[in-house]
């Protein structure tokens, strides 16, 4: 970095320089900005058609499953055509990262220095091989990752994604030995047990199914957004493993509550991620979680808007018409303004023995 003419670079410790360089390649790899043929849009189309015609259920790709691809990183800012680029801008995370004042001992960057801090950091990069760069946009080179296994006590913080609350920030967090020793001795274990998606992207047909298939024990795990929260009993369901913290404590009560319906103990987990400020705050607190109050719902009974939707309603109800299930059988598409058929248009009109009935 010394033949880079960037004052900052200049006068920063190989330690800070080290940290910086490991900083921005991480975020390429994490946001796989990476040159990896096999992530290229191109190879996962043809990796599709090859598990459709090579693979049966319930192992092929499933209708609505989402495949990653390769990422572009972009220096460009405030174009909506790189929406789907990585932003390595001075706004952007690696860009608020740069211009802490931690990062280089109270040196507060402009917004201009950052820029250009930025620039010259790809350009070593890419000088020394570890970038590819096609005008103004950058991928990681997959033949500078190197791949080693490691069983460690800690791992380094990410600064660009962890958050924490105030006073509390530490340089390395410890490993999760619960999931490092499943993985290395139980994994295998379960190798047989299946599981399904139950989420709103789920056809209902197929979510009914896998309902079914969950209660006669075929399915082993539901794997579900909200749509479990509320309105569904399985009765003998033991066993509910949140993947965050929820929001509030009717989120809490409403989830672990699918567990232990029919009298049986339940065993309800919670998994509170590092980098987030909510998870972290009730992982301190989590009585505040588990045992909060939950607050009754709140309605503005004389919400004009509120009072106009019921009046409607009702309305509708007396006149008795059917409105079907699309606009097209409602309107006239072939006049002006698309009014009203005639025929909905007369059903619409209330007698006046109905009409007081209905006031």
């Amino acid at each position: 970095m010394a033949k880079i003419p960037h004052p900052v670079l200049l006068q920063a410790t190989t330690e800070q320089k080290y940290q910086v360089a490991k900083t921005l390649l991480d975020y390429l790899r994490k946001e796989l900005a990476i040159d990896a043929v096999h992530l290229q849009p191109n190879k996962i189309e043809e990796l599709k058609r090859d598990v459709e015609q090579s693979i049966k259920d319930p192992w092929k790709f499933d209708e609505n499953e989402q495949i990653y691809e390769a990422k572009w990183a972009t220096i460009e800012s405030g174009d909506n055509k790189h929406k789907d680029r990585v932003k390595l801008t001075s706004k952007g995370k690696i860009g608020r990262f740069l211009c802490s004042e931690k990062l280089w001992n109270r040196l507060k960057l402009s917004e201009t220095e950052t820029t250009e801090l930025i620039n010259c950091l790809i350009k070593v990069l890419v000088d020394s091989g570890y970038l590819l760069q096609k005008n103004k946009d950058v991928q990681l080179r997959s033949t500078a990752l190197l791949w080693r296994t490691a069983k460690l006590k800690e791992v380094p913080v990410d600064p660009l994604r962890s958050r924490y609350l105030e006073g509390e920030e530490k340089s390395n967090t410890s490993v999760n030995e619960f999931f490092q020793d499943f993985y290395s001795s139980n994994a295998l274990t379960i190798s047989s047990m299946q599981g399904a998606e139950h989420t709103g992207q789920v056809k209902n047909e197929d979510r009914q199914k896998r309902e079914e298939q969950f209660r006669a024990g075929e399915l082993a795990t539901l794997f579900c957004s909200p749509t479990m929260e509320l309105g569904i009993d399985i009765s003998d369901l033991n066993v509910v493993h949140m993947r965050n913290v929820p929001p509030t404590p009717a989120n809490y009560a409403q989830r672990s509550g699918r567990a232990g319906r029919s009298g049986q103990e339940a065993l309800v987990i919670t998994y509170s991620a590092v980098g987030s400020g909510h998870d972290q705050y009730f992982f301190k607190r989590p009585e505040q979680m588990v045992a909060g109050a939950v607050a009754p719902p709140k309605l503005e009974l004389g919400n004009q808007e509120l009072v106009k939707s019921h009046i409607y309603s009702i309305w509708l109800a007396y006149t008795g018409v059917n409105l079907g299930d699309s606009l097209n059988k409602i309107l006239d598409l072939n006049q002006e303004g698309y009014p009203l058929q005639e025929n909905i248009r007369l059903q619409l009109t209330l007698s006046n023995e109905t009409f007081e009935r209905c006031l």
